[in-house]
Order: structure tokens, then sequence, then C-alpha cells
């Protein structure tokens, strides 16, 4: 896939320190669902420190027409002129919850946000970081950011006085399409499949 296809708009995705293939399969299964018909208009470039094992590009195989892997560093000009980060739509940077410091893991993604920030200053960045804490970090100058830790507490503090809601609300941000329900002596779970086709984007 070449990035400066005629026609067709790129965003760069950016998961610090090390290339997660279950956050990344996540990410471009709901990116890429079929109920927000983008695949055709839009593509994503991956810039990863490795090339991408023969693991990850068959469990991604699904969306080899969408996807491309940059191998290099964020923090170098030349990955970024590669990933034409110049003429990205946005960008995402997922920081990873499992790192065994996730201080390190946030510190890697504030300064890939600063690095993209000054590389196009109309991109729409947007940061997931692990901790509250460096929410603060406002001079990066992204577009849109939460902590992991403060969205979990918060769903699940919530949760605590009204049973289902956790579920609710993961269900509304997740897309699953039309369900059909095979079993005819469970009304609820009729009714949850119908549900499920309801989604917030």
């Amino acid at each position: 896939m070449s990035i400066k296809s005629k026609g067709v708009k790129h965003v760069i995705l950016y998961f610090p320190n090390k290339l997660i293939l279950l956050k990344l399969f996540r990410f471009v299964r709901e990116f890429f669902h079929k109920d927000h018909d983008i695949r055709e208009s839009i593509k994503a470039v991956v810039i990863c420190p490795d090339e991408p094992s023969y693991d990850l590009v068959q469990a991604l195989s699904d969306f080899e027409d969408n996807l491309h892997f940059i191998v290099g560093s964020i923090f170098e000009k030349d990955t970024l002129i590669r990933a034409d980060v110049a003429n990205a739509e946005a960008a995402f940077v997922i920081a990873n919850q499992y790192d065994d410091s996730s201080i390190k893991c946030d510190t890697y993604a504030l300064m890939a946000t600063k690095v993209l920030r000054l590389h196009n200053r109309n991109l729409k960045i947007n940061v997931q970081l692990v901790k509250k804490d460096n929410l603060i970090h406002s001079w990066c100058n992204w577009d849109n950011v939460y902590s992991l830790e403060e969205f979990k507490m918060g769903i699940l503090a919530v949760n605590a006085f009204n049973p289902g809601f956790c579920p609710f609300v993961l269900n509304l941000l997740s897309s699953f399409g039309k369900l059909q329900s095979t079993s005819k002596n469970m009304l609820w779970l009729t009714e949850y499949a119908h549900g499920l086709e309801y989604e917030i984007y």
C-alpha cells in the first residue's frame, strides 16, 4: 500500500516501547469495522521499532489493504517523512498498561506526542496514557487524551452503585454490527443481542 495513494487519507498509529499484537488488533478491528464505512477511504500507518512478526501479519491479514508498517523510531526525522506525518489526518498514541514501567511508557507517549505536533501543527492527536497523574502534561499539545487508570477506576466505581453499568458502557463503545440470537427459549439473550447493535461513534 502506498501511503501517498491519490485520494486516500491516512492516520498514524504509535505504540510506545513495544508493538502489542492484541492492542493493535483490537484497535484495527474497531477502527475499520464495517459499520463505520471508512475502509475504502483511509489507511493506517503503524510506526514500529522492529519488523512485524509472521504471527502479527497473519493475525491482521483481513486488514492488509488498510495497514502499512514503517520500521523505525518516531523520534527520527526519516521515519516521520516515510510515514508522511506531515499529511496525516490524525494520530493515535496508545500506551501499554501491561508494560513493566508505566512511567516509562507514558514518558515515551508524551515525547512522541510532542514530536508529532512539531512535525504537523494541524494533526489531530489522540493519546492514551496509563497514569492519571500524567494528564497534566498539556504542553504536548494533544487534542484528546485520557488515562486508562482513571477510566477503569471511574467506571468500576459507578458500576458498584449501578450494577450492569460497566458492560453497558463498554458495549456502547464497541462495534458489533447485526447480530442474530439462535436461542428461542432465552428472550433476554435476543434482547441483549439487539442492544449490542447500538453504539457510540
